[in-house]
């Protein structure tokens, strides 16, 4: 399972669960955030197949430490942790350092715990692993064809080029 923190923009999500693949994917977001989650569960449908189970957990204040762990927890209960992913990209600073703590005191493994760092200067973004690995998402090859390219010169590009390759309110 891949835990995704959905902020306003929902394409460092995408990004990397496209490249993770995994089965199963779980969205935390807020009410501030829910129609960027509701975006990218479509996207993330149509790019990983409708096999892709998708589960959403609602967080009533993204500042309160209780909800932001009470949620990463209840997604932890009952997996076994070495097939658990928490991707902390998204969301806010509070909560993905809460998500992060979280994760850890449940027997979340770095090497299963990683950020997607743009890098700047028009370089490729890299996913970095808390382990201390990183890997090129080209490296990772898993972004479908049809919407790769497109999000990857997206992502090199101005505000307004990622905005026009994520549709609106991105």
């Amino acid at each position: 399972m891949l835990i995704l923190l959905v902020g306003s923009n929902p394409l460092p999500n995408y990004l990397v669960a496209c490249a993770l693949r995994p089965e199963r994917v779980a969205l935390v977001y807020t009410s501030q955030t829910s129609d960027a989650k509701n975006r990218l569960q479509v996207q993330l449908q149509n790019a990983l197949g409708n096999q892709l189970q998708l589960q959403e957990k609602f967080i009533q204040n993204a500042a309160r430490v209780t909800d932001v762990k009470g949620a990463i927890e209840s997604l932890m209960q009952g997996h076994d942790n070495q097939h658990v992913h928490l991707n902390y990209t998204g969301g806010t600073k509070v909560m993905a350092a809460h998500a992060l703590l979280a994760f850890r005191d449940r027997g979340g493994k770095p090497e299963n715990a990683s950020y997607l760092d743009e890098v700047g200067d028009g370089q490729e973004p890299l996913l970095r692993f808390d382990s201390g690995r990183e890997k090129r998402l080209s490296e990772l090859n898993n972004i479908p064809p049809e919407n790769g390219n497109h999000f990857r010169l997206a992502w090199r590009s101005s505000p307004a080029a990622k905005a026009q390759a994520t549709g609106p309110h991105a």
